[in-house]
Protein backbone atom coordinates (compact mmCIF):
# COMPACT_ATOMS: atom_id res chain seq x y z
CA UNK A 1 0.00 0.00 0.00
CA UNK A 2 2.79 2.39 0.92
CA UNK A 3 4.60 1.65 -2.38
CA UNK A 4 1.43 2.40 -4.32
CA UNK A 5 0.98 5.72 -2.54
CA UNK A 6 4.60 6.67 -3.19
CA UNK A 7 4.20 5.76 -6.89
CA UNK A 8 1.08 7.93 -7.16
CA UNK A 9 2.86 10.89 -5.51
CA UNK A 10 5.90 10.50 -7.79
CA UNK A 11 3.66 10.26 -10.86
CA UNK A 12 1.61 13.32 -9.88
CA UNK A 13 4.77 15.34 -9.21
CA UNK A 14 6.19 14.31 -12.58
CA UNK A 15 3.01 15.30 -14.41
CA UNK A 16 2.90 18.72 -12.73
CA UNK A 17 6.59 19.36 -13.42
CA UNK A 18 6.20 18.29 -17.04
CA UNK A 19 3.15 20.50 -17.52
CA UNK A 20 5.09 23.50 -16.22
CA UNK A 21 7.90 22.88 -18.71
CA UNK A 22 5.60 22.16 -21.66
CA UNK A 23 3.46 25.27 -21.14
CA UNK A 24 4.11 27.78 -23.93
CA UNK A 25 6.12 30.87 -23.11
CA UNK A 26 3.22 33.03 -24.28
CA UNK A 27 1.07 31.71 -21.42
CA UNK A 28 2.67 34.29 -19.12
CA UNK A 29 2.00 37.09 -21.60
CA UNK A 30 -1.78 36.89 -21.36
CA UNK A 31 -3.50 40.23 -21.89
CA UNK A 32 -5.19 41.82 -18.92
CA UNK A 33 -8.95 41.32 -18.84
CA UNK A 34 -11.00 44.16 -20.25
CA UNK A 35 -12.21 46.54 -17.57
CA UNK A 36 -15.83 47.57 -17.78
CA UNK A 37 -16.53 51.32 -17.76
CA UNK A 38 -14.26 54.28 -18.51
CA UNK A 39 -10.71 53.46 -19.52
CA UNK A 40 -7.69 55.26 -20.93
CA UNK A 41 -5.02 53.44 -22.87
CA UNK A 42 -2.27 53.99 -25.39
CA UNK A 43 -2.84 52.43 -28.82
CA UNK A 44 -0.29 49.78 -29.73
CA UNK A 45 2.77 51.27 -31.38
CA UNK A 46 2.07 54.86 -30.31
CA UNK A 47 3.93 57.02 -27.78
CA UNK A 48 2.46 57.34 -24.28
CA UNK A 49 1.27 60.89 -25.00
CA UNK A 50 -1.31 59.56 -27.50
CA UNK A 51 -3.85 58.13 -25.05
CA UNK A 52 -7.40 57.19 -26.05
CA UNK A 53 -10.49 57.54 -23.87
CA UNK A 54 -12.89 54.63 -24.21
CA UNK A 55 -15.97 53.23 -22.55
CA UNK A 56 -16.07 49.42 -22.30
CA UNK A 57 -19.69 48.28 -22.19
CA UNK A 58 -19.82 44.76 -20.72
CA UNK A 59 -23.56 44.20 -20.25
CA UNK A 60 -26.10 42.59 -22.55
CA UNK A 61 -28.60 45.46 -22.27
CA UNK A 62 -28.86 48.92 -23.83
CA UNK A 63 -27.83 51.54 -21.28
CA UNK A 64 -27.23 55.29 -21.24
CA UNK A 65 -23.62 56.50 -20.84
CA UNK A 66 -22.76 60.09 -19.86
CA UNK A 67 -19.48 61.57 -21.15
CA UNK A 68 -17.89 64.53 -19.33
CA UNK A 69 -15.70 66.43 -21.83
CA UNK A 70 -13.01 68.95 -20.89
CA UNK A 71 -13.86 71.81 -23.27
CA UNK A 72 -16.97 70.79 -25.21
CA UNK A 73 -20.55 70.16 -24.10
CA UNK A 74 -21.08 66.93 -22.20
CA UNK A 75 -23.31 64.37 -23.89
CA UNK A 76 -25.01 61.06 -23.35
CA UNK A 77 -25.50 58.13 -25.70
CA UNK A 78 -27.06 54.69 -25.68
CA UNK A 79 -24.95 51.59 -26.01
CA UNK A 80 -25.74 48.54 -28.11
CA UNK A 81 -27.08 45.48 -26.29
CA UNK A 82 -23.82 43.58 -26.80
CA UNK A 83 -20.46 44.13 -25.08
CA UNK A 84 -18.63 46.80 -27.05
CA UNK A 85 -15.83 49.36 -26.75
CA UNK A 86 -16.82 52.95 -27.57
CA UNK A 87 -14.12 55.42 -28.58
CA UNK A 88 -14.77 58.76 -26.84
CA UNK A 89 -11.82 60.80 -28.13
CA UNK A 90 -8.33 61.65 -26.97
CA UNK A 91 -7.85 61.12 -23.25
CA UNK A 92 -6.82 64.75 -22.68
CA UNK A 93 -10.25 65.83 -24.03
CA UNK A 94 -12.36 63.59 -21.77
CA UNK A 95 -12.67 63.88 -17.98
CA UNK A 96 -14.73 60.75 -17.39
CA UNK A 97 -17.66 58.62 -18.60
CA UNK A 98 -20.14 56.57 -16.59
CA UNK A 99 -23.36 54.59 -16.67
CA UNK A 100 -26.25 56.87 -15.67
CA UNK A 101 -28.39 54.07 -14.25
CA UNK A 102 -30.92 54.36 -17.08
CA UNK A 103 -31.77 51.80 -19.73
CA UNK A 104 -32.38 52.86 -23.33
Amino acid sequence: MRKNLRAVVVMATTIIATAAVVAPASANLMAEPVRCGYDESTPTGHPERYRDAKYNHCASTRVEIWVDYVSQPDRSFCTSPLPWVYYLGRADQVNNAWYTGRLC
